[in-house]
């Protein structure tokens, strides 16, 4: 069957958030509350966006092999970084970086990080083709760079940085991996 996807000057109507959401969204916010570290803060986070993005997959194009968006910029806080470092092989190098480089992640069209990939990566959808992406096109996203115009993300976005505000690309943070 061969998937039809829209162009991106086609009007693309979003289906409300699930009521159930939005209140996992109250929830997540009171636990955050009741966590003493930032890294158990984050990853609280993380648990929420994940589930959040079970309903924005119903929508969203993207899909495992998709990797157009792991060769643009990833924006990442210190905490991000340290909690890849923490839950993986990977170490902090604070090197010198290209921005031509693809994310240090990405392998064979893979990402080598998903279970602990940063809010950016979690919170980046496209709702058109994905050809867009490729050409870096203008198109219709969702979420995008630090969760801008979706409301909890957004939220989640303004947490992140107010327990790390450091943010650099990770391209900073780590060297490619081999």
């Amino acid at each position: 069957m061969i998937k039809h996807y829209k162009d991106k000057s086609e009007e693309i109507i979003l289906p409300p958030i699930p009521k159930e959401l939005k209140d996992a969204f109250k929830k997540t916010l009171h636990q955050l509350n009741f966590i003493k570290t930032n890294n158990e803060r984050l990853e609280r986070i993380y648990e929420f966006l994940d589930l959040y993005n079970k309903f924005v997959d119903t929508f969203s194009v993207c899909h495992n092999g998709c990797s157009a968006c792991c060769k643009n910029e990833v924006q990442v806080t210190k905490l991000e970084a340290e909690f890849i470092q923490n839950n993986t092989e990977y170490v902090i190098t604070n090197g010198y970086f290209n921005k031509k480089w693809d994310c240090p992640f990405l392998i064979n069209d893979s990402c080598s990080i998903y279970n602990v990939r940063p809010f950016s990566c979690r919170t980046m959808h496209t709702l058109d083709d994905p050809k867009y992406c490729e050409t870096n096109e203008q198109h219709k996203l969702y979420g995008a760079y630090l969760g801008k115009g979706v409301p909890m993300y957004e939220e989640c976005a303004s947490i992140i940085k107010q327990l790390s505000p450091d943010i650099k690309d990770i391209r900073y943070y780590f060297q490619k991996v081999k």
